[in-house]
């Protein structure tokens, strides 16, 4: 699922959605993933377990997108974005098992650089968000005083 099918079955347009919108959004993500899931039945291999971790994926990420929409916080966007983060960790990783000896390990070790590089990027959006939070509620107290 995309972002744009995520927006659309949540009906996000306006900026506002209610909790039944909500619901049917979340009803569509998981049936989704069960269309997914009845797709890789017929897979075997590697491209099966690379296709589950895609679609338990889509799953994670359509779910954080929506509860990013539905009550927007700096929390949910983080959560987002460490949804994105660890899925593509997961996918990396099981493309890495198709591969066997130190190419295999090599495919590991790259997989891994990423997802710390993108975890600490992540992080430090994540503190710097907070500080911008921090010193506009002490600047706002300034005001007030």
């Amino acid at each position: 699922m995309n972002k744009d099918e995520v927006a659309v079955a949540a009906g996000n347009i306006s900026g506002s959605m209610s909790k039944a919108q909500y619901k049917a959004a979340r009803e569509h993500i998981s049936d989704q993933y069960k269309k997914d899931r009845a797709a890789y039945k017929a897979m075997t291999g590697n491209a099966k377990h690379v296709w589950i971790e895609e679609a338990k994926g889509r799953e994670r990420i359509a779910e954080a997108e929506l509860k990013a929409s539905y009550s927007p916080s700096d929390q949910h966007r983080h959560d987002l974005s460490r949804a994105r983060i660890e899925t593509a960790h997961a996918v990396a990783r099981e493309t890495c098992d198709s591969l066997s000896g130190s190419a295999r390990a090599v495919c590991r070790n790259e997989a891994k650089g990423a997802y710390l590089a993108a975890k600490a990027e992540a992080k430090l959006a994540e503190q710097t968000v907070k500080a911008a939070t921090r010193d506009d509620a002490q600047e706002a107290r300034r005001d007030a005083v």
